[in-house]
């Protein structure tokens, strides 16, 4: 049995961006395995990595598609007036940053709810992850800086082995781990989702990441017999274990 904190969350249009989309920013059907550890590190104000597990399961009612103006440029860019259309300048010095500016369309998730499970490995620090998640030093967001995250419940729930007592379909779109892909008859849409990062002598992150079914609701099913783990609602858990 294990000790985890149970969120229930509203979002009422999110992008969970895909790293690999550019001019149409993509979305994942459910937040990253890394975002959800953001979101509670930034909650809780942490600066250094508190290790933690995550399941995530969730549902949205549709997608929707929004035209905006994006502005783009790093610290150190210096302008050039060939490829840039504005530029600040750096505070304190006569070095101006360049910055880009264009049209994208922002692929939206619409009425999003979301059942989130975090598991913090130090049991040390288990209180003081749920204090700060019920009191965040400010607002939350999952997804981009505006997307906002409304807790409508949080609790603390055991989790633990159940055996199905018959055969049950899954009640919510999850993110299942490929190491159960022997149990039950779970399919779906293959993704190598980013987790936690290291970063290197380059200052480049260097990710973990966790192979996972996106696995929609109503077709992954779960056999009689079968040990699966679940809380005290009987919700099915499938904590990331962080590897490809």
């Amino acid at each position: 049995m294990a000790k985890a904190i149970k969120l229930k969350i509203y979002q009422d249009l999110v992008n969970y961006k895909t790293p690999t989309s550019f001019q149409l920013r993509e979305s994942y059907p459910l937040p990253p395995y890394s975002t959800v550890i953001g979101m509670v590190h930034k909650a809780c104000g942490f600066d250094r990595y508190v290790p933690m597990s995550v399941s995530i399961q969730g549902d949205y009612f549709s997608k929707v598609n929004n035209y905006q103006i994006l502005y783009y440029f790093k610290p150190t860019g210096a302008f050039e007036a060939d490829r840039h259309q504005l530029y600040v300048e750096s505070a304190g010095t006569d070095r101006k940053i360049g910055i880009t500016r264009g049209p994208s369309v922002i692929e939206l998730l619409v009425d999003v709810n979301l059942t989130i499970h975090i598991k913090v490995h130090d049991d040390a620090r288990f209180d003081e992850v749920l204090e700060k998640l019920q009191q965040p030093l400010e607002y939350i967001s999952l997804g981009r800086r505006e997307d906002l995250a409304y807790i409508e419940d949080i609790k603390v729930v055991t989790v633990k082995k159940k055996e199905v007592e018959s055969d049950m379909l899954l009640k919510n779109n999850f993110y299942v781990p490929l190491e159960f892909k022997d149990s039950g008859s779970v399919t779906g849409t293959i993704y190598d989702l980013n987790v936690t990062y290291t970063v290197d002598k380059n200052k480049s992150r260097k990710w973990k990441k966790q192979r996972v079914f996106y696995a929609p609701k109503n077709s992954t099913r779960f056999y009689e017999g079968e040990s699966i783990d679940v809380d005290d609602d009987d919700d099915f858990v499938f904590f990331a274990v962080g590897e490809v």
